[in-house]
């Protein structure tokens, strides 16, 4: 018997779901595709989803006077309700950057003065024409593979049968259009459809298999949707398959629903481990997300969905093994064994996504641990086999996956720097959305910021969190230690105006960003002592794992050719800024590369190539894991990274 479906809207956007009663609203606003913060996973610990919620109907009339907060993890949907965010500016989607972009020519940080208009600046900040900050991203090795797709599109016109040519049907059209698969039923359809339009038509085919049989005066268009399926955002992208087309083709991207479970990996698989049920329900919150893009995606192309016949999919090695519906509760203890490694191809309909019946399906191949198949895809995006010198390829998140290329020799590794560079576990930290302070300065003893969106601030993200830990530093406010220096601890290179943001909170001391009145949320955004140990945390761990590779490899940082940052964080996050807070390896600063979302593009290379797919298989086999929780000296380096690394002398703070 179907569940009872309550209605619920959530404002300021309106954005309304059915959901089964007894659905939480947290899970509710990720199916409206409504953003909730909610770093804890919807534990009732972390505070962030505070909602209020009223009747359906009673919002803005005498009768919401009485309504109340509630935590939106918590409360459960029993009616029709209309739900009110508390802070509506972290209700926004977050920024998803699709395949081709990067963060190389935004706009760098602007003064933020109530009432005054922020100047034009330049890419580095300084006010002036806009200029690129120097990236050379993104960069990718194009069109060395040759355009050959496995799902193609075959027109043929067969000579009929006589004396001379009296093959049964079957063989005929088998020589027309390659020697694939036939079922008893699709070589009873073949042989009647020859008969019947004169030996003339169009097949598509794909993996060796015949997808569909049309008439030829109905000719097709024959699309792929590649899916790079992360923990927080899905995105998206259609192309043609029929025809090599220039263009990078349609793009969307949305939230992941899954988010309602928990914004990392191994919240995620803790609520498995806890409940087995909820692999049903992540599983089925994923196909939803991929559906309603592919449905974008269609709309906006003009097309059936029935016209994609080929998928690929590039995940995390727990969001693949969700997808698929295997149980991922191993990744969540020692050792981390995955559920698959090699790539997994069968019909799209097994996955639930809403597509031609017989399209098929291409995830990649994982390497080991929690390196998974968007790892293998964004390698296979950069070409990073084909790549001369030594390369060091680091995707920055939740997990960071590092991949060195020294030779013939690759390795690779998974270090667990949790949430804070995402924003979570920082009082006012926040995802990349409209809102969040990306860019930070200290100019003058003035506080410049960057906003997207060109909003009121309302938190700080994972680039702004780097670039203002970069600025405290260098300016003297913030010792190697990751202390917070009191305005008596500080030097006299340290300006009294920034001295003045040095403040007490709660007993502690802070950093003021942002005024009460100058925030969308009417507090004040402060970088917390609390917040700086997190960061170091995430910074020694990416930094820990990167150094643990280098030398069992043998490689030193001089031989080191570049190093490419994969991702939406690398391709926002400022070089000079990762180089000052020991993020990144101590190189010379151009030969750090931005690289765009890379798994998306592997995963349409794999749409487009076999030969692409070929190569992730091949990738998946020549690469040694290295399981960091074995190596006897990573912890050492973990400690020692915690230390932030030195300058010679902290410039005065409010250089140009």
């Amino acid at each position: 018997m179907e569940a009872e479906q309550v209605r619920v809207t959530f404002h300021p956007s309106g954005r309304a779901a059915l959901v089964p009663r007894g659905m939480s609203l947290l899970e509710a606003a990720a199916r409206a595709g409504v953003f909730i913060d909610s770093p804890c996973g919807g534990a009732g610990t972390c505070g962030k989803c505070r909602v209020t919620v009223v009747p359906a109907g009673s919002r803005g009339s005498s009768e919401d006077e009485g309504s109340q907060q509630y935590l939106a993890c918590r409360m459960a949907a029993m009616e029709d309700v209309e739900v009110e965010l508390l802070d509506p500016s972290r209700g926004g989607q977050p920024r998803v950057l699709l395949d081709g972009e990067t963060g190389a020519e935004r706009p760098g940080p602007v003064a933020q003065r109530p009432g005054a208009v922020a100047p034009a600046t330049g890419g580095d900040g300084i006010p002036g024409p806009k200029r690129s900050r120097n990236r050379t991203g993104p960069e990718r090795l194009r069109n060395e593979r040759p355009w050959d797709p496995s799902v193609k599109l075959r027109r043929f016109s067969l000579p009929e049968p006589d004396r001379d040519d009296a093959i049964p049907d079957v063989a005929r059209f088998r020589r027309a259009v390659g020697n694939v698969e036939l079922t008893i039923a699709q070589a009873r359809e073949v042989s009647a459809f020859l008969r019947t339009n004169s030996w003339a038509g169009t097949a598509v085919t794909g993996y060796g298999r015949l997808l569909s049989l049309t008439e030829d005066s109905k000719p097709e268009r024959v699309y792929g949707v590649a899916f790079d399926l992360g923990t927080t955002t899905v995105a998206a992208t259609l192309v043609r398959l029929d025809r090599p087309v220039e263009s990078g083709g349609s793009a969307a991207a949305c939230m992941n629903s899954q988010v309602s479970f928990g914004h990392d990996v191994i919240t995620r698989i803790s609520r498995v481990m806890d409940d087995s049920d909820n692999l049903a329900r992540m599983r089925s919150a994923a196909v939803e997300t991929c559906n309603a893009l592919i449905e974008e995606l269609v709309s906006r192309e003009g097309i059936s969905p029935e016209a994609i016949y080929d998928v690929s999919v590039a995940g995390n090695a727990a969001m693949q093994q969700i997808l698929c519906g295997m149980d991922p509760s191993a990744l969540g203890c020692l050792p981390f064994v995955q559920a698959f490694d090699g790539a997994l191809r069968g019909a799209a309909g097994e996955l639930g996504l809403r597509v031609h019946p017989r399209a098929r399906v291409f995830v990649f191949p994982q390497v080991g641990g929690f390196v998974g198949g968007d790892t293998t895809a964004g390698l296979v995006g950069v070409g990073f086999v084909r790549r001369a010198g030594t390369s060091l390829y680091i995707d920055i998140g939740t997990n960071g996956e590092i991949v060195l290329k020294h030779g013939e020799k690759m390795l690779a590794a998974s270090t667990a720097a949790g949430p804070a560079l995402e924003g979570a576990r920082i009082v006012e930290g926040m995802r990349g959305s409209p809102g969040a302070i990306e860019h930070v300065r200290l100019q003058d003893g003035e506080v410049s910021l960057g906003v997207i969106g060109d909003e009121r601030p309302s938190g700080i993200c994972g680039s702004g969190l780097i670039e203002v830990l970069s600025e405290l530093l260098t300016s003297g406010i913030l010792g190697r230690n990751g202390k917070l220096r009191s305005p008596d601890e500080c030097g006299p290179e340290v300006l009294p105006a920034l001295r003045r943001r040095l403040t007490q909170r709660d007993g502690r001391t802070v950093f003021v960003l942002v005024t009460a009145e100058e925030s969308a949320t009417r507090r004040p955004i402060c970088l917390w002592q609390k917040d700086v140990s997190e960061l170091q945390l995430a910074i020694a761990a990416i930094r820990a794992g990167t150094e643990t590779i280098l030398r069992k490899a043998g490689v030193s940082l001089a031989d080191l050719d570049e190093v490419l940052l994969a991702g939406g964080f690398g391709s926002f996050v400022q070089r000079e800024h990762a180089l000052r807070v020991g993020l990144l390896p101590p190189v010379e600063a151009a030969k750090i590369r931005s690289m765009g979302n890379t798994a998306l593009q592997g995963a349409k290379d794999a749409l487009l190539s076999e030969e692409a797919q070929r190569e992730a298989e091949e990738l998946r086999d020549a690469i040694e894991h290295i399981d960091l929780s074995l190596d006897p000296g990573f912890n050492d380096l973990y400690a020692e990274f915690m230390v932030f690394p030195e300058i010679a002398t902290p410039a005065p703070a409010g250089r140009p």
